[in-house]
């Protein structure tokens, strides 16, 4: 919705599942990608450290980031710092509604400029 009222007629896909590690969402990426795929937004979250896989974390963001830019993708990373800042509901964890729209909305710059990249 924010980005077509900009003027870009995009298509979103939240493909994220709660409890994913780096490694299950690189698995997974192959799965969602399209050939019209043009940017994709990684938010891993802190389930890696969790599930005792956090020594991978950022070898599985780099392997994901590089498979992407070899299809022509642009990859946005976001930290879970970055997500923690915005309204969480009572678990502490995951974002409100409002948090989530708050997070597109601080996102919205950048995916705009992403997206105008050739």
């Amino acid at each position: 919705m924010l980005l077509r009222a900009k003027g870009l007629n995009v298509n979103v896909v939240n493909a994220g599942k709660n409890g994913d590690t780096t490694k299950r969402m690189a698995r997974r990426l192959r799965k969602v990608l399209t050939p019209d795929t043009v940017l994709v937004i990684l938010q891993p979250g802190s389930n890696d450290a969790r599930k005792g896989q956090g020594h991978r974390t950022d070898q599985n963001i780099k392997r994901m980031q590089q498979k992407l830019t070899q299809r022509g993708i642009k990859t946005l990373v976001i930290s879970s710092g970055f997500i923690r800042s915005f309204p969480n509901g009572p678990d502490g964890l995951h974002l409100t509604a409002d948090g989530y729209h708050q997070v597109a909305v601080a996102l919205l710059p950048q995916v705009m400029e992403l997206l105008r990249r050739k």
